[in-house]
């Protein structure tokens, strides 16, 4: 007999935390089938009402290098490797030395949004 893999998800929010290879059907309220047979990318898909589903895309948009727009609300802004909470569709970037900044926006279920800017 073949193992199943299993999706390991946090049943409070659909997060997808892992996988596991299992013979026989467990009875853990944070576990789905997986729908491929293979384990499930965390960064691309959750578990909605018990069912694996595609996270919709980040509607996070960057204009010319100054502003985040198009935010969704609550979401945290990490530039770099320093992370700041964010309640507003906007946010204004503004950098003190000269670089190359990796920006990244996060809001469950949302997939993150990536822009790197260079000043």
């Amino acid at each position: 007999m073949q193992a199943k893999i299993y999706v390991m998800y946090k049943p409070e929010t659909g997060e997808i935390i892992g996988w596991v290879s299992d013979h026989a059907e467990p009875k853990d309220p944070g576990l789905v089938l997986s729908p491929t047979g293979a384990p499930v990318d965390g960064a691309t898909f959750y578990v909605k009402n018990g069912v694996v589903t595609a996270r919709p895309q980040n509607p996070a948009r960057l204009d010319d290098g100054k502003q985040l727009y198009r935010l969704p609300i609550p979401c945290t802004i990490t530039i770099n490797d320093k992370s700041y909470p964010c309640r507003e569709d906007r946010a204004t970037l503004e950098f003190t030395y000269p670089g190359r900044y990796a920006i990244r926006v996060r809001s469950f279920p949302w997939q993150d949004a990536t822009f790197e800017i260079t000043k």
